[in-house]
């Protein structure tokens, strides 16, 4: 399963650059780019580590998934940029479960079975593709903000 072209857009999107100034920056053609942007194909390693040059991201991960995409945070103006006020997503020390509340209400997001179902089904996807956990990771905190400010306290 080739996730490469996933873990390019994600930085991509977090250094606010696109396909173009990725030609720019890498010399490539324009062919060649969109080829790796939309999952056609692969680059190596040398093409690998110029993009990452060009963008700023961990050349590791961007090429394996393992690691972190901006070592110590750096970057990362999706995650850090978010903002909640007034409500939180709070996890039960008892049965595990996921809530949120906005100080009136309170609902169930996940249940500690589904949450033990992801677990599992994310291991089983890192044996087959190393990586692919860090990559949910990131998309996952891209899709729901209001996890990735929770996750900050």
């Amino acid at each position: 399963m080739n996730i490469f072209f996933k873990r390019l857009q994600y930085v991509a999107a977090v250094k606010k650059i696109n396909q173009v100034d990725i030609v720019k920056g890498t010399g490539k053609a324009s062919s060649t780019v969109s080829n790796w942007w939309n999952g056609n194909i692969v680059p190596g390693k040398r093409n690998t580590d110029a993009i990452a040059h060009f963008i700023g991201c961990d050349p590791n991960w961007l090429r394996t998934g393992v690691g972190e995409p901006f070592p110590g945070g750096h970057g990362n103006s999706i995650i850090s940029g978010s903002k909640i006020t007034g409500s939180q997503i709070v996890q039960s020390s008892t049965t595990g479960n996921l809530t949120f509340s906005d100080g009136n209400t309170e609902q169930l997001l996940v249940s500690t079975p589904f949450l033990v179902e992801i677990d599992e089904w994310l291991e089983e996807m890192e044996k087959d593709e190393p990586g692919f956990k860090t990559w949910f990771k990131i998309e996952f905190q891209n899709k729901f903000l209001k996890f990735a400010e929770w996750k900050k306290k």
